[in-house]
């Protein structure tokens, strides 16, 4: 296993918020020491777990968020994610439109290459990766 580098997670999540590091080259960064990760539109943050139990607590500065909706929008979430797969939107933008359509957190899991979104009352959406080109 690689080591679980901090530096590397901070670099990995700075570079997403500002758009310089699609979401593929993320994944491909975060795996050799990351098993999965959680984001947080509530507390606005973002953990890392590594293969091994470590954590790393990454807080989002991000500008004029919406309310996170009460229910999950699911039609809306979904234009939302295949924009931000498109490279249509930004990574921030793509978080201010699923907290506007629901979305209060979601999970990342690496090796099981899937996303679970998850809205206030238990609503979820589970969602592959995008086949790579």
């Amino acid at each position: 296993m690689a080591t679980f580098d901090q530096t590397l997670l901070q670099a990995c999540a700075e570079s997403t918020l500002n758009g310089t590091l699609p979401f593929p080259e993320v994944i491909q960064r975060l795996s050799p020491s990351v098993e999965q990760y959680h984001v947080d539109l509530i507390r606005l943050e973002m953990t890392y777990y590594g293969h091994q139990g470590q954590s790393f607590v990454y807080r989002l500065s991000l500008n004029e968020l919406p309310a996170i909706a009460n229910q999950l929008d699911l039609v809306a979430f979904q234009t939302a994610l295949k924009a931000s797969q498109r490279g249509e939107i930004s990574y921030p933008t793509f978080l201010q439109q699923s907290m506007a359509a629901g979305v209060s957190s979601y999970f990342v899991f690496l090796s099981g290459r899937l996303a679970i979104y998850v809205g206030r009352n238990g609503a979820y959406s589970v969602e592959p990766f995008p086949a790579q080109p």
